[in-house]
């Protein structure tokens, strides 16, 4: 691997959109989220076997990464490298010595995202009325309110009579809106999501539909929580995927863009599958039901969020599968605005399932995660049942296990195993060395008494890969073993979940994401300073 200077590293990232070059953050989120360099993709290191080959379809392309030195950065550039990528290169002194330099950075997340959301702001009229404005239309009877998040967030806490309808999904329910307006004597429909983003965007949707009365909720349920209003939980059903409407493929919608046919996409993916990212945006059960071999799911309305999660080669083409030419139309224009070309699959998903081509169903897989799997299912690595690490009344855990929990902070922040540690897998190696806080120091040594260690990931393949490194310590690897199907098993079970704060963790850590994704639930309250924190860096976004 080459390590190249700041110099030209700035350089290398001045040309992004090239469609040739990823640029690599391989720290844990809140990491990423605290700052990093413009552009950046975040793939924490524990996430690079199953993660890398999906947002980088090009082994050859160049690839340059950084963590906060380079001592993670140089434990990932060797993973790709023996993932088969040719040209992988590190920043020397990673992010703190780019940072030190006085080079640019940002913070937070999906920053260029949000920064197109903020843009809508200028160029629609009054896209936004404040809380109590809305709350007042709801008291007079005349506004309808459309949660326009996943049905997931939705039932984490949301506006009193909000309907669930994920932004994705608008396109087809204007028929339905509009039936349901005229029938209650609603003459204004408001947007929300969590923040403003998506809020902002739903509501310049419907604009562009026809309604005339749109808005949407200035701060989302930030806002409308820090107004002092109240917000309910798991009282409604969430939107039901299963009912998505069908509506006919409306070739005008999409004229200012170029196509392909469905024998044009087959020839392509056929002669080089790496030339582009195959992009469905139909909702995630719609993709899970059937969809094209080598594609990428991320929903319509979460596509300004996600893409950089997903999209590493900035300037490499996107070919967009929809479900309605409208939804196709919408993503193209979110994507052209940062940089991508855009292309759409005529007729969608349906065309090329009418075509009798090839196609997948369920989430996607690779050959490295059915290894995994295999090695657990055949004894290979040693596995411990959910149920076995309760005692007998199943409420508590064994005072003789320890449990590691190998994913990310944020995962761990969301749901665990009650007592359950956290150690992201990129972070391994240096926790084991000992470079963890004092206070870390002092639960390593519990770790290394325990009669069992419990290595745990979401599904198990990241807890495998975290077992494959620790059964190399002597003193560690006769009682570990693996979590069988990881917290998804665990949860399938309604087994007891822990509510300890981050001072749990073993790995090192300076604070999590600035607002938590669980700050709906009534049980941690609402944290005000953190949520308006947020929502004045969103609002700058626009002066970028």
């Amino acid at each position: 691997m080459n390590t190249v200077s700041l110099s030209e590293a700035q350089r290398m990232c001045g040309a992004f959109n090239s469609g040739t070059f990823a640029l690599l953050d391989v720290r844990e989120r809140w990491e990423y989220t605290d700052g990093h360099i413009p552009h950046a993709t975040p793939l924490p290191r524990g996430l690079i076997e199953s993660r890398a080959a999906v947002i980088i379809p090009d082994r050859q392309a160049t690839i340059l990464l950084y963590s906060g030195k380079s001592d993670r950065a140089a434990l990932a550039a060797a993973q790709l490298e023996a993932l088969g990528f040719t040209d992988v290169s590190l920043i020397d002194g990673g992010f703190e010595a780019w940072k030190d330099a006085g080079l640019p950075s940002v913070t937070g997340w999906s920053v260029d995202g949000k920064h197109l959301g903020e843009l809508l702001i200028d160029k629609y009229e009054k896209l936004a009325l404040p809380p109590r404005e809305v709350a007042e239309l709801l008291r007079q009877r005349r506004a309808k309110v459309i949660d326009i998040r996943t049905a997931w967030e939705h039932a984490q806490g949301y506006i009193p009579e909000a309907e669930n309808i994920p932004a994705g999904e608008l396109f087809e329910r204007g028929e339905g809106l509009r039936a349901d307006m005229e029938r209650k004597g609603l003459d204004t429909i408001i947007t929300h999501c969590s923040g403003r983003t998506r809020g902002l965007a739903g509501a310049t949707v419907l604009r562009d539909m026809g309604f005339e009365r749109v808005f949407a909720l200035e701060n989302g349920c930030m806002g409308w929580l820090l107004a002092g209003l109240p917000m309910e939980f798991d009282k409604t059903p969430a939107y039901e995927e299963s009912n998505a409407p069908q509506k006919p493929w409306n070739a005008a919608a999409v004229s200012g863009y170029p196509s392909l046919s469905v024998e044009d996409l087959r020839r392509e993916r056929a002669a080089a599958p790496q030339a582009a990212y195959l992009l469905d945006v139909r909702m995630g059960m719609e993709f899970r039901q059937g969809h094209i071999p080598g594609s990428i799911s991320i929903p319509a309305g979460q596509v300004m969020l996600e893409f950089e999660n997903y999209c590493a080669q900035r300037g490499l083409p996107v070919i967009i599968v929809a479900r309605s030419a409208e939804q196709a139309a919408w993503v193209a224009t979110s994507l052209s605005a940062v940089g991508f070309p855009v292309s759409i699959l005529e007729g969608g998903f349906a065309a090329w399932a009418a075509a009798g081509l090839p196609q997948e169903t369920g989430l996607p897989s690779h050959e490295l995660l059915q290894g995994l799997e295999a090695r657990m299912a055949s004894g290979g690595v040693p596995v411990v049942a959910p149920e076995a690490l309760l005692v007998a009344d199943g409420g508590t855990l064994r005072e003789d296990v320890f449990v590691v929990d190998v994913r990310s902070l944020g995962e761990w922040a969301i749901d665990h195993i009650p007592g359950a540690r956290s150690v992201p897998r990129g972070q391994l190696e240096q926790v084991m060395a000992g470079r963890q806080q004092q206070e870390g120091e002092k639960k390593e040594c519990r770790l290394l008494s325990a009669a069992q260690i419990v290595l745990v990931s979401e599904r198990g393949h990241r807890a495998v890969m975290a077992w494959e490194v620790l059964s190399r310590v002597p003193m560690l690897a006769e009682r570990l073993a693996v979590l069988a199907g990881g917290m998804t098993a665990w949860r399938d079970k309604a087994l007891p979940l822990g509510s300890e704060d981050v001072a749990t963790t073993l790995a090192t850590h300076d604070t999590v994401a600035k607002v938590s994704r669980k700050i709906w639930t009534q049980n941690l309250g609402v944290n005000q300073d953190a949520m308006q924190e947020y929502l004045d860096w969103e609002e700058k976004l626009v002066s970028r």
